[in-house]
């Protein structure tokens, strides 16, 4: 009904089944369907395309690679959204948030790619659309089967695109799910800057810098930094799964995302609803000019030029002491990770409140003639508002040691489980974790001397004569010091965490 477009291999056509389907169909050139190798390797690649399913896979709907059929072509469903590609040249740059959300949502369609031994080697913001119900990743006409042993070249058959190519790619060299991951780190850079990771006047500087350089990361944010890192290091074995970035998307984005998280990609909302409306339309009509409005213009330059490249020194690999600095925490089980941080803060709460109504410690002070005197501490909010002397500031330790440690649990509380993006906000966040440990040290200090004199490590204190004291702690005390152990681990659970999420603790 429509031409949505054409590229190097065809053009894509909007047609309709008889059950009213969208289906984008993609014909070969002349040039293509005419080579005999291209046709059984394409055949081949097909198969293995339709074994490809997945909420963020555009699905083959159909094709016919018979060697009768003048024009191979390929059905796979119609996705009403622009691609990526479009909405950064439009919009520019994304949101780290959101491109956190098109990570998780590309991890996952890397993984269903991958698990059915398939390679889609020519990823790139152009090969993935976007409508409401999140990326769809297209394009499986080019895609290379991981069980094959041989790598069919020739010069009609070029298979990538130099932007997004891997380092083993613009070498030539065997490719595998890996490559793909490294086109997925050139995608989230460019999402997050409007600027190509290895961009340069040629395609064979752009190869050389693929292979020998690293790109520039002080333009990209902190919470992508080190998963973008990790997605572009040169050797295939060193970048994560698509598994391990969905969980560490996952662990930066509190949870997996729901339906109408897609929504907050608010760049594409009016691209979506325009071709949504026109392929509405073109279904009710039946009028090839009804979908004249689905396709926008391509787009002729970029929101911002890229400078002429600069000298750039021969790639050195990282040491190794800086590996712990520049790389995400995706093989730690992100997930596990959050939720054991959530249990300890809980069992930390648990452990104070059972505190509460128990008694906390029992004193004992021998009188001027020897006369014991013992008696036991609790808890009670009344000592608050009371008015003592300073004299008796012991009546009020158990109200400061139960309010102090309720109060430096929702220190961890907001270090652990609340990530602004202000930096006056981050900050805060920061004096939170400050304040704590200033808290902590107290504890250390106080805690550690009545456990000392608890055990009878201190044989006596004597606070002045003819008054001598001894404290045992008792079940709230030992639950009170329990609370704030589990405290301070969970604060430094969630150290680990930010590091893995922001690449510092400080932030």
């Amino acid at each position: 009904m429509a031409r949505l477009g054409a590229g190097g291999m065809g053009e894509v056509f909007l047609a309709f089944s008889p059950g009213g389907q969208a289906a984008a169909v993609k014909v070969i050139r002349d040039g293509f369907g005419q080579d005999a190798e291209f046709r059984h390797r394409f055949a081949r690649e097909v198969a293995a395309a339709q074994r490809v399913q997945g909420v963020y896979v555009a699905p083959l709907l159909d094709a016919d690679v018979s060697p009768g059929t003048e024009h191979p072509w390929l059905a796979t469903a119609y996705v009403a959204g622009p691609s990526l590609r479009e909405v950064v040249v439009t919009h520019g740059a994304l949101p780290a948030s959101q491109v956190l959300l098109l990570a998780w949502g590309l991890a996952n369609a890397l993984t269903d790619i991958h698990r059915v031994e398939v390679v889609h080697r020519d990823l790139k913001p152009g090969n993935i659309m976007f409508d409401e119900t999140g990326p769809k990743v297209i394009d499986f006409g080019i895609v290379k089967s991981l069980a094959e042993t041989v790598t069919h070249r020739s010069q009609s058959t070029r298979i990538g695109t130099p932007l997004y190519m891997s380092p083993e790619q613009a070498e030539g060299r065997p490719v595998g799910a890996s490559s793909d991951m490294f086109a997925l780190g050139s995608i989230l850079y460019y999402l997050v800057t409007a600027r190509e990771a290895f961009g340069a006047d040629s395609e064979m500087a752009v190869a050389r810098r693929i292979v020998a350089h690293e790109p520039d990361m002080s333009a990209v944010p902190p919470p992508l930094r080190n998963l973008i890192a990790r997605c572009l290091r040169k050797e295939p074995n060193q970048r994560p799964t698509p598994d391990e970035v969905r969980e560490w998307c996952e662990m930066a984005l509190r949870g997996a995302p729901g339906p109408g998280a897609w929504m907050r990609l608010t760049a594409a909302r009016a691209s979506i609803r325009q071709r949504t409306d026109a392929l509405h339309a073109a279904r009710a009509t039946g009028i090839p000019s009804a979908v004249g409005s689905i396709v926008e213009p391509e787009p002729r330059s970029e929101p911002r030029p890229l400078p002429r490249p600069e000298p750039i020194p021969a790639y050195v690999p990282p040491a190794p002491a800086d590996e712990g600095l520049k790389t995400p925490a995706v093989g730690l089980a992100p997930r596990r990770s959050t939720a054991a941080l959530g249990m300890e803060v809980w069992l930390a709460i648990g452990a104070l409140i059972a505190a509460i109504p128990v008694p906390l410690w029992r004193e004992s002070r021998l009188g001027p003639g020897g006369q014991p005197h013992k008696w036991t501490t609790s808890f009670e909010i009344r000592h608050l508002w009371e008015q003592n002397h300073f004299d008796d500031l012991k009546e009020h330790l158990p109200t400061i040691g139960v309010i102090g440690t309720a109060a430096a649990l929702g220190l961890v509380a907001v270090y652990a489980f609340w990530s602004p993006e202000s930096e006056v906000l981050r900050g805060c966040r920061v004096a939170a974790a400050l304040v704590f440990w200033m808290w902590a040290f107290m504890v250390i200090f106080f805690g550690g001397y009545l456990v000392a004199m608890t055990l009878d490590l201190l044989p006596e204190d004597y606070v002045g004569p003819p008054n001598s004291y001894r404290f045992v702690l008792l079940p709230g005390g030992w639950l009170l010091l329990l609370s704030n152990i589990l405290a301070a681990n969970s604060i430094r659970r969630a150290f680990q965490k930010r590091r893995a999420e922001d690449g510092a603790v400080w932030r």
